[in-house]
């Protein structure tokens, strides 16, 4: 896969081979996505997802959001603030890497794109490293 410095090759660059080959960009319908839960990122500032919906309305959506795919649909791992302008936009299904990756590094994943992307709070990016190491039982060096 090739590099494409903080974009969708710097979140997935360090993936193995296997989940490489396990890798697919498909159109899928919004209503077969949910939210993670455990998404870093908990507000969402509602001037600028508007203006990503704007954005989005005249050049669509420049990059897919990055899903797990489930037994019933999908599951945003990263992308969660472009997924909510696009169904401001108006758009019925949005461009997706899928994948099956397990939950430590999907929670690695969503917290490295929102690092990346726009500065989490700090109490966000504290809970998201707490999160990671509780359900994955790092130490600190680890993490």
């Amino acid at each position: 896969m090739e590099r494409l410095g903080r974009g969708l090759g710097s979140l997935l660059g360090n993936l193995s081979e296997e989940e490489k080959d396990n890798i697919q960009t498909n159109e899928i319908e919004v209503s077969l996505i949910d939210r993670n839960t455990d998404q870093p990122r908990k507000n969402f500032d509602k001037d600028s997802l508007n203006e990503l919906a704007e954005s989005i309305k005249i050049h669509g959506l420049i990059q897919p959001i990055i899903v797990n795919e489930m037994s019933d649909g999908y599951m945003i791992i990263a992308g969660e603030r472009r997924y909510k302008a696009s169904t401001v936009a108006g758009l019925t299904s949005v461009p997706a890497v899928i994948t099956q990756i397990d939950d430590r590094k999907s929670a690695e994943v969503a917290l490295v794109e929102n690092i990346q992307r726009k500065n989490l709070t700090p109490i966000e990016e504290a809970r998201s490293y707490k999160n990671l190491i509780d359900k994955n039982d790092l130490t600190q060096e680890e993490l």
